[in-house]
């Protein structure tokens, strides 16, 4: 079903059910593929991977902003979600992505206003939505003036800081130095002189589906042997993660948008680094590495030559995504935010659906503070690159 409301230039279309859904793929992967830098997580390969293993008993519902001649200009990929109260609006791939603002074209006028007014129009029909990480970029030139004179409740916050190296004027040697001090360089050349003397060292990078169809099972493989499987914070930890990332990155691969990185021992990989790839940007999505070599600190060592190939190709920004771990602050130039906001409507439902999400975090606040840090996963992440 879908249904249009004008803006200008622009008109804005709210797309529902799964078939009219499905065949909007094409406009989309049109419409991101032109842009230069979208929100990766919204590229449709992983839209509809997703939803082919995770969308049984969901209903979709894509916001679209068309120009006159009916070109896609954006799109907003949401989840229709039935509460005690009524129904909301959830991302797409919310168990997955890291950043969950539209892709649109930011520069064509109206396109994003008419988007805007069109997801504002839909608390006429849910009675709250979702947005959890909207980077700071988005925020500050659209949803902030936005919604700056809109009287609707929500609840808006900072939960996480996203790091980022930005590699000024491609000189890779320059950043090193301004983020890594003397004795930090000086050892981490020795732990690759002494993994050299422990056999061949050298690095394996997957782009293609079928170099990345290949490496699969090594990816899973080396989970196994690091501290993340164990305490369930790895990529294939949830439930259904290995059938959906084993359909996704091969797909991903064949567009361009994905590199799967590892470091090999002789034969035996014992680090790997998965990056969303962007035309100038690189994005640190996993890194795991096999704790028996830990004193070598392969992790950082695989991360290391990332970062200077990511610089060499051209592509001026390293994004560690959300989570401020201590060696993302370390290696990174800027310090960025995402925003998380629930509006809510005007109404019983919405009163009471903003009261129930406020427990709920108090709850969690007091549980985190009552339990205190009782995982690795919880500590200083410096220990992920070692």
């Amino acid at each position: 079903m879908r249904q249009e409301t004008k803006k200008g230039n622009f008109r804005f279309e709210r797309v529902t059910g799964v078939e009219p859904t499905l065949r909007l793929e094409s406009e989309m992967e049109d419409l991101f593929s032109r842009l230069p830098d979208p929100n990766p997580y919204f590229a449709p390969q992983w839209l509809f991977s997703w939803w082919k293993h995770y969308g049984e008993n969901k209903e979709p519902v894509i916001l679209v902003s068309r120009d006159a001649e009916g070109r896609m200009g954006a799109y907003w990929p949401f989840l229709k979600v039935r509460g005690t109260w009524g129904s909301g609006l959830w991302p797409w791939v919310n168990n997955y992505a890291n950043y969950s603002d539209p892709v649109a074209d930011e520069e064509a006028p109206g396109c994003v206003s008419a988007l805007l007014d069109g997801a504002y129009g839909c608390l006429a029909d849910y009675h709250f939505l979702w947005c959890p990480f909207l980077r700071d970029s988005f925020w500050q030139r659209w949803l902030e003036p936005f919604l700056s004179d809109k009287p609707e409740n929500r609840i808006a916050r900072v939960p996480r800081e996203a790091p980022v190296a930005i590699f000024q004027d491609d000189d890779f040697d320059a950043y090193w130095r301004s983020r890594q001090g003397y004795k930090s360089r000086k050892t981490l050349r020795y732990v690759e002189r002494k993994l050299r003397e422990r056999g061949t060292a050298h690095f394996i990078d997957c782009e293609s589906a079928s170099e990345v169809r290949t490496y699969l099972g090594a990816l899973c493989e080396l989970e196994t042997r690091g501290w993340k499987q164990d305490e369930k914070v790895g990529l294939f930890s949830t439930l259904g993660a290995r059938a959906f990332l084993f359909d996704l990155l091969p797909s991903l691969a064949a567009a361009g948008r994905v590199r799967l990185t590892f470091l090999c021992l002789d034969d035996l990989p014992i680090a790997c680094e998965l990056g969303v790839l962007g035309r100038d940007f690189y994005g640190l999505h996993y890194l795991s590495y096999d704790e028996v070599y830990g004193c070598d600190s392969p992790g950082r060592q695989l991360l290391a030559r990332n970062l200077r190939k990511c610089c060499e190709e051209g592509r001026s920004q390293f994004d560690f995504l959300p989570g401020a771990n201590a060696y993302k602050r370390k290696l990174a130039t800027e310090q960025r935010v995402v925003r998380e906001i629930h509006l809510f409507r005007r109404s019983l439902a919405g009163f009471l659906t903003r009261r129930a999400i406020e427990r709920t975090r108090r709850k969690r606040k007091r549980k985190r503070l009552a339990d205190g840090i009782v995982t690795r996963a919880d500590r200083n992440a410096s220990e992920v690159i070692l």
